[in-house]
């Protein structure tokens, strides 16, 4: 397969026809290199609601996920039992030992 220069490229991403991962990580590219200050880098009202809108809802859902992590938690914690966690997420229960102190503060305070 030949080489694509940039306009042929560009062109392929134009036509929406289906395009390979370093293309359109070049596509990424040039499109991070517009002027911030240029009309088409600009950010306008109705892109930067919608932004504000997306990064509401993923706190949102963190702070639900914490919330029924912590309820999760103090139920376990009844039974014995404490949370083992792995990346930020509740991977299974085990044991409290004698003697043992868990971390009720793993998730936040609530």
């Amino acid at each position: 397969m030949p080489l694509l220069t940039s306009s042929q490229r560009a062109a392929i991403h134009a036509k929406r026809q289906t395009i390979m991962k370093p293309d359109s990580d070049f596509i990424r590219d040039v499109w991070r290199t517009i002027d911030k200050d240029c009309a088409i880098g600009a950010p306008d009202q109705a892109s930067a609601r919608i932004i504000g809108e997306r990064l509401a809802a993923v706190e949102n859902r963190r702070s639900d996920y914490k919330i029924k992590c912590r309820a999760q938690i103090a139920e376990k914690k009844k039974e014995g039992l404490k949370p083992i966690v792995k990346h930020g997420l509740i991977r299974g229960w085990t044991q409290i030992l004698d003697g043992e102190t868990i971390d009720s503060n793993l998730f936040g305070s609530p």
